[in-house]
Parts: structure tokens; sequence; C-alpha cells
């Protein structure tokens, strides 16, 4: 869906409150979060994490990420994980290059390669699903009165009912 909204040119913007979506964040794609009432595009993504919307998986591969169960690599968290980032770019030169990370540190990410990997791969967001759809679907138009009166009466939304527009609309 994201190429073919890049494709004809159009603002995307993802309603949410989730982290993980930053990764998603390009010149047409930000982030209304609606909890904090804050809109989200690139800048606010590497003021958030220190690096570009693509290398947020990366982050939370590394620092790992609780509201998704990804335990991160052992030791270390999302300040030194954006760190190594900056230096090293993405995760996969930063793992190609662990043997100049001395100490712990580098132990750690030696030890925890395989994982850091798999954590990486589930922290991303696929992007290339088979889905189809006609964006001729999605353009606005009246609602249907009598269907929404009676999916309203059938699921007793008794509030939307009463908001719904004079009878003389709703008749058929």
């Amino acid at each position: 869906i994201a190429k073919k909204m890049k494709d004809r040119d159009l603002e995307t913007v993802i309603v949410t409150g989730d982290k993980d979506m930053m990764q998603l964040v390009n010149e047409k794609i930000s982030i209304l979060d609606s909890m904090k009432e804050r809109r989200i595009r690139v800048p606010e993504v590497r003021e958030r994490f220190g690096v570009d919307p693509e290398r947020v998986p990366d982050v939370l591969a590394l620092a790992g990420d609780s509201s998704d169960n990804i335990p991160g690599v052992p030791g270390i968290g999302e300040k030194t994980a954006i760190k190594l980032l900056q230096e090293y770019g993405t995760l996969e030169n930063l793992l190609k290059h662990s043997e100049k990370i001395p100490g712990k540190l580098g132990e750690k990410l030696r030890q925890s390669e395989k994982e850091a990997i798999l954590f990486k791969e589930l922290a991303t967001i696929v992007t290339d699903a088979p889905i189809h759809f006609d964006f001729k679907n999605f353009q606005l138009k009246e609602p249907d009165g009598t269907a929404l009166k009676e999916l309203f009466t059938e699921l007793e939304f008794h509030r939307l009912l009463s908001e719904l527009a004079p009878e003389k609309t709703l008749s058929t």
C-alpha cells in the first residue's frame, strides 16, 4: 500500500501512538499521535531515535521493545543502540564490525548476532504485502442512511441513532 500511495503522490497520515510505526515515516507519510496531539515527520523521528526512520527497527532490535516482546541484545539500552547505529549505520554493519567493539559490549553483540537479526525482522513492518484495493472505494460520499439506521439499531448504538440525519433522509 505504501508504494501505491507514493506512486500516486498522496500524502498519508497514520493515526497512532505506536513508536514502531515511525519506521514508515518519509516525505509523504507522517504520523499523528492523537494521545500527545503532535505530528511526527522525519525530523521528529530523528529527534526521538537519533537515526532515520528506516533505522528504527535496528534500534528496536538492539535495545528491545517490551510492547512487542522483543528482548533486544542483553545489556544494550536505547541510548547505546542509538550511539552504535550513529557510528556504524546499520545493524548488519555493526555486527559485521563487532570485533572492533571492545569489552563486554562487543562480546554481547557477537554472542547475540543471530538473535539481533531475528529481532530486527520482528520489529520491521512488512510494507510489500499483496493488498489490492481500488482508490475509488475511498472517495467520500454521502452515507446510506437506511443502512446506517439498520446497523445502529442492530448494534444498539442509541446515541448514534439519535445523531443520524432527519427521518426524510433515512426513508427509502
